[in-house]
């Protein structure tokens, strides 16, 4: 096999690698098979014919559109350039590279502006390095011998490529396109447009992060309730559903009474492809064209495609101090399909209490008696009255729509919010990430006075009733389980978990400052550069330079195994030694040696490692890295 091939086949397992983290596990075992065939079919030397690979070609990207729910979207076009640059590997003959080392440029920038994470970036640089190295050694005939020609080219051919791809991301076009012929491509982050009792057993099923978010004051964990749609409807199947506020109220948005109270932070999200951003309760308007005066939500109007940054500030009392009992009809309309046992329990413990004092029953009746919080509860349907009089098991769901239908059932206006609670706290970085396992659900009712108070039923389950919980957070922040589990105390997992999480964190936000104001601003300020942006700009390009060039003499000693050039050129270092073209390596150390008096020791040594470097040159000897790093100390330190 071409020794050059090595490259090549590391530049697509990167770049395999950088697709994988937005694909679900169908797609990425698709693109798996595709790779694994094209790469066999190289490292065989198995010649296809021409019009039979095109034809296998324009297969794969039909089944790729198939994959993406025949919808047209970015993710299509880069996984087809994918697998477009998997069969021009194919067709790569020796040096024949200079295309394909196109389209893993395209392909590198384009995964970097889309997942914008640490992974990413740090796959990116690899293959930074692996095209530099690939194209020295399209005009190369073996891997590089250390010397100042060699580092010349090496040299000229970093400052040709490295600009290349720095200006290609910051001039990446960072308008999203999303264009739907059939049907939208969805996934499985975030919260559907309808609940039923076990849709969050599903969801919650999901351990990928969704957002993270910073906190300028210092906030209690268990009162960060990140709300992203509310539920209002039950229709007759016992399904709840949204209710589009600003289509049935008609946009009748009250004055937003602020409070001196107030907390600022910032939520980072990743690309979910939803048009919701997580709010927590009661977030000031930002842009009123995107909030939900009623629900008390915020939903942007197009998906969220890239990790996107929010800043928000939130209040702790109620904005609005009424609303019209109109709107609050929609908040009690409950299906004749119920079971009248819920209408009879609601009807005979709501005598002689107030509303709050209702529902506060209702959560100690929840505290009291035999229910447990599983994620793994009896199938028993939208039967609310067989959960709430037989079963008592379930999750969040169960008791959020239990409760609203009995709140209902007396008279109480109440509705489910969905989003995301608690989350996992970073010491290293001071904020908190949310995964799809945080998934939640809630009640809130209409109070008189007070305005919509949250109730969270499945807060009150005492921690020996719960069977099963796979929240980062748990219910009542129960962690004796984790106490007893000394073995894993063994090795500091969490903590690397966190280490990561925290310079992945700060990694993307640093890339999420430039976004398509920042390179809009960017091509204005070239236009009137002055000297000092013009210095500072030459600084950082000079720092890159430098560091994928030590980076890349690095990676091409490791691939070749033989630190014998090394040796040598540190040698002659040291000794101040001129070559001549003509001269051999024994006869440049020969007149070292008749016009220098040098111990017997040093004399030793140094023909010692001019025989090693010959026969690393013509024999397949080699210097592994210990005995490179010993000769080295020994050179230089040694008397």
């Amino acid at each position: 096999m071409n020794k050059n091939l090595n490259i090549p086949i590391a530049m697509v397992l990167i770049q395999f690698l950088l697709q994988w983290q937005k694909l679900d596990s169908a797609n990425i075992l698709y693109l798996a098979l595709i790779t694994s065939a094209v790469l066999a079919c190289k490292l065989k030397s198995i010649k296809t014919h021409f019009f039979a690979r095109h034809l296998i070609l324009i297969s794969f990207i039909v089944i790729q559109f198939i994959f993406e729910e025949y919808t047209i979207t970015k993710d299509f076009f880069v996984n087809c350039l994918y697998i477009l640059f998997l069969f021009k590997l194919l067709e790569t003959e020796n040096k024949n590279y200079f295309f394909f080392l196109s389209l893993g440029i395209f392909l590198t920038v384009a995964n970097l502006i889309n997942n914008q994470n640490l992974i990413s970036s740090i796959l990116t640089g690899a293959n930074t390095v692996l095209i530099i190295i690939l194209l020295y050694l399209i005009n190369q005939r073996e891997l590089i011998h250390i010397n100042f020609g060699n580092l010349k080219r090496l040299i000229i051919v970093i400052l040709v490529a490295v600009p290349t791809i720095i200006i290609t991301y910051l001039l990446f076009p960072r308008t999203e396109v999303n264009i739907n012929f059939f049907t939208s491509k969805t996934n499985n982050l975030g919260i559907p447009d309808t609940i039923s009792l076990g849709t969050f057993g599903k969801i919650t099923q999901n351990d990928q992060s969704v957002f993270d978010a910073t906190f300028q004051q210092k906030v209690n964990q268990n009162q960060l309730y990140f709300r992203v749609k509310t539920f209002s409807i039950l229709d007759f199947r016992k399904n709840w559903q949204t209710l589009d506020t600003k289509t049935v109220f008609k946009n009748n948005i009250q004055t937003f009474k602020k409070d001196t109270n107030l907390l600022e932070y910032t939520v980072l999200v990743n690309a979910y492809d939803k048009k919701w951003v997580p709010v927590l309760d009661y977030v000031l308007p930002v842009n009123s064209f995107y909030y939900d005066y009623h629900n008390l939500t915020y939903q942007l109007d197009k998906n969220i495609i890239k990790k996107s940054k929010f800043n928000f500030v939130s209040q702790i009392t109620f904005p609005f101090k009424d609303i019209n009992k109109k709107s609050l009809r929609y908040y009690l309309q409950l299906p004749k399909s119920l079971n009248n046992n819920l209408f009879d329990w609601a009807n005979k413990n709501k005598k002689g209490k107030t509303d709050l004092d209702y529902l506060n029953f209702v959560m100690k009746h929840f505290e009291k008696n035999e229910y447990f919080y599983t994620l793994s509860p009896q199938p028993i349907g939208n039967n609310y009255s067989k959960f709430f009089f037989q079963n008592k098991e379930g999750y969040c769901e169960y008791y959020a729509g239990t409760m609203a239908i009995l709140a209902r059932a007396a008279g109480i206006p109440s509705r489910i919010v969905t989003g995301y609670y608690g989350g996992q706290y970073n010491t290293y970085g001071d904020f908190f990430t949310f995964s799809q396992q945080d998934s939640h659900s809630w009640v809130e009712a209409w109070i008189a006075d007070k305005g919509w108070v949250r109730f969270d039923p499945t807060q009150v389950i005492p921690s020996n009733r719960i069977r099963s919980n796979i929240n980062n957070f748990n219910i009542n922040n129960q962690d004796e389980t984790k106490e007893n589990e000394n073995f894993y105390k063994l090795i500091p997992t969490e903590s690397i978990v966190l280490w990561f999480k925290y310079l992945d964190y700060q990694w993307s936000n640093f890339l999420l400052s430039y976004d398509s104001k920042k390179r809009s601003k960017l091509i204005n300020e070239f236009v009137k550069l002055d000297k000092s942006v013009i210095f500072g700009i030459f600084l950082d390009t000079l720092l890159v330079l430098v560091s994928l060039f030590l980076f890349a003499i690095l990676m091409i000693v490791v691939i070749k195994r033989n630190y014998t050039d090394f040796l040598f050129l540190i040698l002659l270092k040291k000794l101040r030694l001129k070559t001549n073209i003509y001269d051999t390596h024994q006869n440049i150390f020969l007149k070292y040696f008749e016009f220098n008096s040098i111990s017997p020791n040093k004399a030793l040594l140094y023909r010692r490692i001019v025989n090693d470097y010959e026969e690393g040159l013509f024999t397949e000897k080699k210097v592994n890295f210990f005995k490179f790093i010993k000769d080295t100390f020994q050179i230089l330190f040694k008397k």
